[in-house]
């Protein structure tokens, strides 16, 4: 965060260690001598939180809708369950919240609980125990360089996040993902798994880059998207890839809007395919900055299998808006056991300093051959996560929090 400062002011920034409000409650959460929290049965729903004040910045009012949306997407008679807290800040709350809590009350009772704080320490946390994943829809503009206590605590807890991407929590997560991907592709590259749709060289892809449409062939499940691409020094860019899916008569049958924090300069995205999808077009963004995309290739992959795997590690980047957060919902619902594995093996580490992407790459190296990625998924992820989650030597002494 103190980085994130210095690129925007002339002044100096440092840290300094300071306490910790409801340390008991804090320490109870990032002890790492605690076992992290197993998966639930399969049976269970998932439990999704909302956690801090109602308010607009945080994308309360869009929660109701997105909630909405994700009825039609979860299919089974497992469904998931929200438990959302909704006690506004000032009186009345924003015009936009007072709108959304409404909305909430409409809902059908088996699916949300409206819970009220401020809480108590233990009050907040026997809530955030109840649940599998917290939902953070914040303002990716507002929180482009703010923290979030929620997410700290829902990482060190060992409980899946949704957050916005650009967002600072989304840059956080985001080395852990592409470290995820790169793994993915080259173990689906081990087999039959994985098939090339259409490779691309880019001369010069100034601020916008559309690629011609590509066939999407038989059985495809997921597209996943390689971008190589030239960075200028240790620039970081918000990249966003829009993919949009048509059949045979040129109709549009789906598209979805994906976003990268830019570090490096060898990207991935993972996105499932609509069942009547023909052809995919893709076009590649930089948001938010005067910087052009300097992309020099692009690889549009098709993904076959029994079932699709998780497109993120542990944390899910989505849109600011209703859909992208309803469709987040149902790859964490659909997910469950993967992503919570996921966040279990990420517990220690978040306890401590470290370097996020050295973790994963350490984690990843060795799965290649382990992992059956065309053969029962998701059970093969959450198998190899939980064994070298376990594996991994780290130090059990609490950090000097800072």
């Amino acid at each position: 965060m103190s980085a994130y400062t210095r690129t925007l002011t002339c002044s100096p920034i440092s840290t300094m260690a300071c306490a910790l409000p409801n340390l008991k409650l804090r320490q109870s959460l990032l002890d790492p001598a605690l076992p992290p929290r197993r998966c639930p049965p399969e049976h269970a729903e998932t439990r999704f939180g909302y956690f801090g004040d109602a308010r607009e910045e945080k994308g309360f009012p869009i929660i109701s809708e997105a909630i909405d949306a994700a009825r039609d997407l979860v299919q089974g008679t497992v469904r998931p369950h929200f438990t959302i807290q909704s006690n506004f800040n000032v009186p009345g709350g924003d015009a936009g919240s007072a709108r959304g809590y409404l909305r909430l009350q409409s809902l059908p009772q088996e699916w949300r609980n409206l819970v009220f704080g401020p809480f108590q320490g233990t009050e907040y946390l026997s809530l955030f125990e109840s649940i599998d994943a917290v939902l953070m829809p914040y303002d990716p503009i507002r929180y482009f360089a703010r923290s979030s206590g929620v997410f700290m605590e829902a990482l060190v807890a060992g409980r899946a996040a949704i957050v916005s991407a650009g967002s600072w929590m989304a840059s956080q997560a985001e080395p852990f993902r592409q470290a995820y991907l790169r793994a993915a592709e080259d173990s689906l590259k081990c087999g039959s798994a994985i098939v090339s749709l259409g490779h691309f060289v880019v001369a010069d892809s100034g601020a916008t880059c559309s690629l011609s449409p590509v066939a999407v062939t038989s059985g495809v499940r997921q597209i996943l998207v390689r971008i190589e691409e030239r960075l200028a020094g240790d620039i970081e860019k918000f990249l966003k890839v829009g993919l949009s899916f048509w059949n045979s008569k040129g109709e549009l049958v789906g598209e979805c809007d994906e976003g990268i924090i830019a570090s490096r300069s060898d990207l991935r995205v993972l996105v499932d395919v609509p069942a009547d999808a023909e052809y995919v077009r893709t076009t590649v963004s930089c948001v938010g900055h005067n910087f052009p995309l300097a992309i020099t290739s692009m690889e549009i992959f098709g993904i076959r299998g029994t079932a699709a795997i998780p497109r993120s590690f542990g944390v899910v980047m989505c849109p600011w808006t209703a859909p992208g957060l309803a469709t987040a919902i149902r790859e964490v619902h659909v997910h469950r056991a993967a992503y919570l594995a996921m966040v279990a093996s990420m517990r220690r580490f978040w306890c401590q300093a470290g370097d996020p992407s050295q973790l994963v790459k350490q984690m990843t190296e060795d799965a290649r051959p382990a992992i059956d990625w065309n053969i029962a998924a998701e059970e093969a992820v959450a198998d190899w996560i939980a064994a070298k989650g376990a594996a991994f030597d780290l130090p059990q002494e609490l950090g000097t929090v800072q």
